[in-house]
Protein backbone atom coordinates (compact mmCIF):
# COMPACT_ATOMS: atom_id res chain seq x y z
CA UNK A 1 0.00 0.00 0.00
CA UNK A 2 3.04 2.23 -0.27
CA UNK A 3 3.80 2.11 3.38
CA UNK A 4 7.57 1.74 4.77
CA UNK A 5 7.83 -0.45 8.13
CA UNK A 6 10.86 -0.31 9.57
CA UNK A 7 11.62 -2.85 12.42
CA UNK A 8 13.19 -1.24 15.56
CA UNK A 9 16.05 -3.09 16.61
CA UNK A 10 16.01 -1.86 20.83
CA UNK A 11 13.09 -4.14 21.67
CA UNK A 12 13.24 -7.80 22.92
CA UNK A 13 9.78 -7.26 20.64
CA UNK A 14 9.00 -7.73 17.01
CA UNK A 15 8.10 -4.02 16.91
CA UNK A 16 7.65 -1.86 13.57
CA UNK A 17 7.28 2.00 13.05
CA UNK A 18 4.75 2.47 10.04
CA UNK A 19 5.59 5.42 7.96
CA UNK A 20 3.59 6.28 4.74
CA UNK A 21 4.72 7.24 1.53
CA UNK A 22 4.87 10.77 2.56
CA UNK A 23 6.95 10.22 5.51
CA UNK A 24 4.36 10.23 8.02
CA UNK A 25 4.43 8.27 10.97
CA UNK A 26 0.78 6.58 10.86
CA UNK A 27 1.09 3.80 13.98
CA UNK A 28 3.33 1.30 15.92
CA UNK A 29 2.51 -2.01 15.46
CA UNK A 30 3.41 -5.03 17.68
CA UNK A 31 3.71 -8.71 17.39
CA UNK A 32 2.56 -9.49 21.13
CA UNK A 33 2.72 -13.02 20.79
CA UNK A 34 5.38 -15.32 19.17
CA UNK A 35 7.41 -18.53 20.10
CA UNK A 36 10.75 -18.16 22.30
CA UNK A 37 12.97 -17.91 19.39
CA UNK A 38 15.60 -14.86 18.48
CA UNK A 39 16.28 -16.53 14.78
CA UNK A 40 12.83 -15.09 13.53
CA UNK A 41 12.54 -14.02 10.05
CA UNK A 42 9.38 -11.78 8.96
CA UNK A 43 8.20 -10.94 5.52
CA UNK A 44 5.51 -8.07 5.89
CA UNK A 45 2.99 -7.13 2.87
CA UNK A 46 -0.77 -5.50 2.02
CA UNK A 47 -2.16 -9.41 2.62
CA UNK A 48 -0.21 -9.71 6.45
CA UNK A 49 2.67 -11.23 7.91
CA UNK A 50 4.15 -14.55 7.56
CA UNK A 51 6.89 -15.59 9.52
CA UNK A 52 9.45 -18.58 10.25
CA UNK A 53 12.16 -19.51 12.43
CA UNK A 54 15.31 -19.78 10.66
CA UNK A 55 16.86 -22.54 12.47
CA UNK A 56 14.37 -24.50 14.64
CA UNK A 57 15.15 -26.95 17.25
CA UNK A 58 12.70 -29.49 16.11
CA UNK A 59 10.71 -29.17 13.33
CA UNK A 60 9.62 -26.36 10.54
CA UNK A 61 7.42 -23.43 11.35
CA UNK A 62 5.50 -21.24 9.17
CA UNK A 63 3.26 -18.50 11.08
CA UNK A 64 1.19 -16.47 8.98
CA UNK A 65 -1.03 -13.61 10.66
CA UNK A 66 -3.30 -11.15 8.99
CA UNK A 67 -3.53 -7.55 10.31
CA UNK A 68 -5.48 -6.27 12.88
CA UNK A 69 -7.02 -3.64 11.75
CA UNK A 70 -8.24 -0.65 14.49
Amino acid sequence: MGNVWAQRGTTEKLTWDVFSSEGEKIREVYLTVFPDSIYIHVEINEHGLVAWDIAPEDYPRLYRLELKQD
